[in-house]
């Protein structure tokens, strides 16, 4: 059972590296201009680190009082289910590329 749940989770991180991958790949492909825009004297990036710096927090506190910890249970939840479907989805696809 252990080997299987460690070629569950290597699998997972094949996924998420080819996803990463491909990211990456279409990041580099657009023009630099994109990356880092200036407009009023801070970069893109510098602009998004520092609202998550500051809305980031701001919007996980008011989240977490709007709708409470049952919300991220279930959020929670409903990842773990999507992640055990397409695991299964993969398994599935492997088997008929065995065939």
């Amino acid at each position: 059972m252990q080997c299987r749940m460690d070629r569950f989770a290597s699998d997972i991180v094949l996924v998420g590296i080819k996803i990463a991958s491909l990211v990456l790949k279409e990041a580099r492909s657009m023009p630099e201009e994109k990356h880092e825009e200036h407009k009023g004297g801070m970069t893109v990036r510098e602009a998004g680190h520092l609202g998550g710096e500051k809305g980031g927090h701001k919007g996980g506190e008011a989240t977490k009082e709007k709708h409470g910890h049952e919300f991220y249970e279930e959020i929670g939840h409903k990842g773990g289910q999507k992640v055990k479907e397409l695991i299964e989805k993969g398994e599935e696809a492997e088997k008929k590329e065995e065939k």
